[in-house]
């Protein structure tokens, strides 16, 4: 399994949201300049990230992104899957562990291998939430330099 920049961004700019937004909108271009993404791409992906319900705009002056649901309520699985990134280790292995289209799943001796590891992302991943991101993120801020800017990546 390879994380695409698709995956990262949308990871990177939702925990901005979550980390910097505490109830308030943000603007896409306030995160764009933050995590050094354009601002093209992140409309696209926070375009996805509102028809899975884990985002809400707010136009006008003073408008920008809100999380839709608490950081604690919103886990990194569900941000992969909102934006169409694939968490299956294999293409013969669906997340639910179901065998996907390949034509030597009777004979396969890895299939086990490849569901398990398929079950321990998915676990993986819903275990993490946002909340946990942004905790993590506030201790590391307390022990780096003042003058640091941190990118949000997993």
């Amino acid at each position: 399994m390879k994380i695409t920049t698709k995956g990262r961004y949308a990871i990177r700019a939702i925990l901005d949201l979550a980390y910097h937004g505490r109830g308030e909108p943000i603007p896409i271009s306030n995160m764009a300049v933050r995590q050094e993404i354009s601002q093209t791409y992140l409309e696209h992906l926070f375009g996805k990230l509102r028809k899975a319900n884990l985002v809400k705009s707010i136009r006008g002056p003073g408008g920008g992104y809100l999380l839709a649901k608490t950081p604690d309520q919103i886990s990194v699985r569900e941000v992969f899957l909102a934006v169409g990134e694939s968490i299956t280790p294999v293409e013969c292995v669906a997340v639910d562990g179901s065998t996907g289209t390949c034509n030597k799943v009777d004979q396969c001796i890895s299939l086990l291998l490849w569901r398990k590891l398929a079950k321990s992302i998915v676990e993986t991943l819903d275990s993490i939430t946002l909340a946990d991101l942004c905790k993590e993120s506030e201790e590391v801020e307390k022990t780096s330099l003042p003058d640091h800017h941190y990118i949000y990546d997993i």
